[in-house]
């Protein structure tokens, strides 16, 4: 009778491990999809409202997290209107690079900035 008993709570214990298992692996896959269905929705309404109003989009987009302040960025923009904003620090403790909202209007989207950046910190739209 023990033995029974014994092969009946191992099926059960199984049972459960198994729905326990099925259960995480499902929220943490709809989790992901959730994720990535909306970066993907998010990148494709940024192109969207910056085809048809270019001007509420930023041209130039700085990664602030990944900036490392280095300047280069700040050297090679034909217009000077890319800065590093000293009143802001990153998650490294740096001060990042930026365009400020006002002179956004006068980037011609050369990507000169991206181009010699070394961190991949800045992204360009034309």
């Amino acid at each position: 009778m023990e033995k029974v008993d014994s092969e009946v709570n191992s099926e059960v214990n199984s049972e459960v491990i198994s729905e326990t298992v099925t259960e995480v692996v499902s929220e943490a896959v709809a989790e992901v999809i959730s994720e990535t269905v909306t970066e993907v929705v998010s990148e494709a309404v940024t192109k969207v409202v910056s085809d048809v109003v270019p001007d509420v989009v930023s041209k130039v987009i700085f990664h602030e997290d990944v900036c490392k302040g280095c300047r280069l960025c700040t050297t090679a923009c034909p217009k000077g209107i890319v800065v590093v904003d000293t009143d802001k620090l990153n998650s490294k403790g740096f001060h990042p690079a930026t365009v400020k909202a006002e002179d956004m209007e006068k980037c011609i989207s050369c990507a000169f900035c991206a181009t010699i950046c070394p961190d991949v910190a800045i992204e360009v739209r034309k």
